[in-house]
């Protein structure tokens, strides 16, 4: 059964806007260079960022997919595996994360490694490994400081420890 997971999107304008930019000078190729009409340069133009980008998605960003759709299911614990190697190859590979409007065509203002730390912190907390989660959640909010999706878990983390001690 598919759960609802907390998502926050937040989008990069500049990285729309790159998109945009790329998108456009591709249709002016189809147009000028190509000598296709309006529609057709269009439609191609578009065909192809389509295509480009479930290619890219499915080589640079495949673990991680994997890993939230085994999350959607309620299978943290084989969840963990698929979001630890996505964290690892953009670790690995920080500059397609840092161009990855261009590469993977994401306009998240999120980096991949960032959203990979996210969702080992949430799955650990699904899985009730509390201090690996406010680990993680920890160390996003060093790395990210605007991270508002971990500011919160770590505030309802706090919030749920001092009402426990308090209750004692």
């Amino acid at each position: 059964m598919a759960r609802k997971l907390p998502v926050v999107r937040v989008i990069s304008w500049p990285a729309v806007l790159l998109q945009l930019v790329f998108f456009a000078m591709l249709f002016a190729f189809a147009y000028w260079v190509l000598r296709l009409s309006f529609w057709p340069a269009y439609l191609g133009s578009a065909a192809a960022i389509l295509i480009l980008l479930v290619i890219r998605r499915r080589i640079f960003a495949h673990d991680q997919h994997v890993g939230l759709k085994l999350m959607r299911t309620g299978r943290f614990a084989e969840a963990v595996e698929p979001l630890q190697r996505s964290l690892s190859f953009f670790e690995e590979h920080p500059s397609i994360d840092r161009y990855r409007a261009l590469v993977i065509g994401s306009a998240s203002r999120m980096s991949f490694r960032e959203l990979a730390l996210c969702n080992l912190a949430y799955t650990h907390g699904q899985l009730g490994n509390g201090a690996e989660s406010r680990r993680l959640y920890e160390q996003v909010v060093r790395e990210y400081p605007d991270n508002v999706l971990a500011r919160g878990a770590l505030n309802l983390m706090n919030a749920a420890s001092s009402a426990s001690t308090t209750s004692s």
